[in-house]
């Protein structure tokens, strides 16, 4: 006798919700959903008796804005998913077009580095070429800058002065620094 009380009061629930429903209009807001239409429909799967057409109207109202209610919240995840993926997409492009802009930057400056060795090669500034080619060649490896240090490895001379007159005599600092010459 409990079990067929505890049945029936679920069904007298449902009916009035249902007449309540019908009577304020039908407005969507005011249909069961969540616990109480899973509960609902729990019930209407195990009844064995007619189930009034206002009942199941309004229980398939419940199930229609539950239905919305997911799909809308699907769309919702789909939209912040894409956006976090074209976002995630426009940030890589920018890194890539950044370090791209890098590379091409330090390409210029070590081609420039290389000419500059070759120009200071050809007037016979040996510590200068090989400064600025050490410099390029720290930057990028070239076959054209390989060439142009085997070239400065040929000349012994580190720095050379013209002093107009014959040296007799040289001599070096203590701190190797300056040089004297007589």
């Amino acid at each position: 006798l409990l079990h067929v009380v505890d049945i029936s009061h679920p069904h007298a629930e449902l009916q009035q919700a249902a007449t309540l429903w019908v009577k304020r209009g039908r407005r969507a807001d005011e249909v069961w959903r969540g616990d109480a239409l899973r509960e609902a429909s729990r019930w209407l799967a195990r009844s064995t008796t007619a189930v009034p057409e206002l009942v199941r109207a309004f229980h398939q109202e419940g199930l229609a804005r539950e239905a919305r209610r997911h799909r809308a919240l699907r769309l919702r995840r789909l939209a912040v998913t894409v956006s976090l993926a074209v976002v995630a997409t426009v940030a890589l492009l920018v890194a890539w077009a950044y370090s791209e802009k890098q590379r091409q930057a330090a390409r210029a400056r070590d081609q420039a580095q290389r000419e500059g060795a070759r120009e200071a090669l050809g007037r016979g500034a040996l510590l200068q070429a090989s400064a600025m080619l050490r410099a390029a060649l720290e930057g990028s490896d070239s076959v054209e800058a390989r060439a142009v240090w085997h070239r400065l490895r040929r000349h012994p001379l580190a720095w050379r002065r013209t002093l107009g007159s014959f040296v007799y005599e040289v001599a070096f600092s203590p701190d190797g620094q300056q040089l004297a010459v007589a």
